[in-house]
């Protein structure tokens, strides 16, 4: 026994940094698991993803079985959310109390009144029935898994937030209580999606939502130039059997408006593809 690999009856345990590239070499495994995977570095030394060389050792094994697990960090840069993409995504069930509807916990459905986090209660999504904290026990001993998605090569997938844990740990209230610390303090925000929702938190941006985008619509006619446009511009992408064009209407102040788009089909190395598009299009 030492430091990094532990003997017991029926198997050795091998302990190995995810930034330590020696440790993955000249050892098979039967199980891995990966902890915390998304504090890994993106290469172990200069040979790697330290997940794919942990997997590889597990290849001579027909019975393997790989498990990562880990709080998330950044939306589209986690790697536990990439792997959870590609599982079946299972969440734990529990039936609402009143009607029996089987739901898993979403932050969306707690209420509390006043700015009051004590007062936190969970909405059933189905009849609205108020739960309190503390039947949290029976929900969890009456709970299943269920898987939510079709999974792309095989893998389960667990989520567990912190909104399950059992009584007398970290309570309902509490999660109310630092999500309106959150809102005052928006540095908290990505504290709390990642460790109490168990979710990968996304930065905000400074682009419109895409509500405002689609009231500022309007409504005009194709191949009708709007009231505003000023002149014509004609852009036209050039594919090997056809040519595909958009024109578009500019006015003041960069407005611009899609007025048109026409493809034309025909071999673009030939002459007569490029006057059809002068006469049919562009002489307009």
């Amino acid at each position: 026994n030492t430091l990094l690999s532990k003997q017991f009856y029926g198997g050795t345990l091998g302990l190995v940094g995810a930034n330590s590239p020696r440790g993955f070499r000249r050892v098979s495994r039967r199980v891995v698991l990966f902890d915390e995977v998304d504090g890994y570095p993106s290469s172990a030394g200069s040979e790697g993803d330290p997940i794919k060389l942990g997997v590889k050792r597990t290849d001579f094994y027909w019975n393997r079985k790989i498990v990562a697990g880990s709080t998330p960090t950044d939306k589209d840069f986690s790697a536990v959310e990439k792997l959870w993409e590609k599982s079946d995504k299972r969440f734990y069930f529990c039936p609402c109390p009143d009607c029996g509807h089987m739901q898993y916990l979403k932050f969306e459905n707690f209420r509390w009144t006043d700015d009051d986090p004590l007062t936190t209660r969970y909405a059933c999504e189905s009849c609205g029935h108020l739960m309190h904290n503390h039947e949290k026990t029976s929900l969890l001993s009456k709970g299943e898994w269920r898987a939510t998605a079709e999974s792309v090569d095989g893998t389960v997938g667990y989520h567990l937030s912190s909104l399950y844990s059992p009584v007398g740990w970290f309570s309902w209230s509490d999660a109310a209580t630092l999500f309106e610390e959150a809102k005052r303090n928006p540095d908290l925000m990505k504290g709390f999606v990642n460790t109490v929702l168990g979710e990968p938190y996304e930065e905000s941006s400074e682009a419109p939502e895409w509500q405002r985008i689609y009231e500022r619509r309007e409504k005009y006619s194709q191949g009708i130039v709007p009231m505003g446009g000023l002149f014509l511009t004609a852009g036209v992408d050039v594919q090997k059997d056809r040519l595909e064009c958009e024109v578009v209407a500019w006015g003041r102040n960069k407005q611009n408006w899609s007025v048109d788009y026409i493809i034309i089909d025909g071999d673009t190395a030939r002459q007569d593809t490029w006057d059809r598009l002068a006469v049919e299009v562009l002489d307009r």
